[in-house]
């Protein structure tokens, strides 16, 4: 497949907001290691998409800074990124403070968790 053929789909700020917003207070709420790091596989699931639709539009913008949807994409993402770090941030300080850290660090490994304690201070 080649790039030009990736179809590029705007997430819906509310949708993404909301969706996020509910897997923290999810793996708040989990009461087993197992739900919690569900819950952070569905974080990571929906972050990702984000991610790669992020990175497919500023690929796009650069190859045309004239293309005026990735011009509104570019500015939609500037504007999200802060508000999707905010909500990545309430997830990290969740996962640090868990009574389940010690297995979800035999889970996703001690860089997860090194980066999550980092990313706190």
């Amino acid at each position: 497949m080649k790039f030009s053929e990736i179809p590029y789909q705007q997430p819906d700020a509310v949708a993404l907001k909301s969706d996020l917003n509910a897997i923290v207070d999810a793996f708040t709420n989990a009461n087993t290691a197992e739900e919690q790091g569900d819950q952070i596989k569905a974080f990571n699931d929906v972050l990702r998409h984000y991610e790669t639709q992020s990175n497919i539009a500023a690929i796009r913008f650069t190859i045309n800074t004239a293309d005026k949807e990735y011009q509104e994409a570019r500015k939609f993402f500037s504007l999200m990124a802060p508000e999707v770090q905010e909500i990545k941030a309430k997830l990290q300080e969740a996962v640090i403070s868990s009574p389940f850290k010690s297995e979800l660090e035999e889970r996703w490994g001690s860089v997860y968790m090194n980066t999550a304690e980092l990313a706190t201070k």
